[in-house]
């Protein structure tokens, strides 16, 4: 195995590694990245909302047990927490199945530019 001098190394960037790889994605399926990201983005916002949901409704059954709230507003939390966590599991489903796919074909296009060099 050929040794690689301290100077090649040092020569090496990682923002020039960065900017490498991103230009290739870019290349390979720009609207597939874009979007992908903006799923991405929703899909860290939807656990936020989760939390934030769940904790809304832990405080509507408190209201209801010490009678200061109805027991429809606690149905009607239980209903919105399903949606929220429905929401949230679609947005996983379809964020992993896009980056998937997106990784694969960009995996491909580094692939064949190492094996042309």
């Amino acid at each position: 195995m050929p040794e690689v001098k301290e100077k090649e190394v040092s020569q090496i960037s990682f923002f020039k590694v960065i900017l490498v790889g991103l230009k290739i994605h870019l290349s390979t399926m720009p609207f597939q990245l874009i979007v992908t990201n903006i799923i991405a983005v929703f899909h860290g916002v939807s656990h936020g909302f989760t939390t934030f949901m769940t904790q809304q409704f832990f405080d509507s059954v408190e209201n209801v047990i010490v009678s200061k709230g109805s027991l429809h507003h606690a149905y009607l939390m239980v209903a919105a927490l399903g949606l929220a966590y429905i929401v949230k599991d679609f947005l996983n489903g379809l964020h992993n199945f896009m980056h998937s796919a997106f990784f694969f074909k960009a995996n491909g296009e580094m692939s064949k530019i190492i094996h042309k060099k």
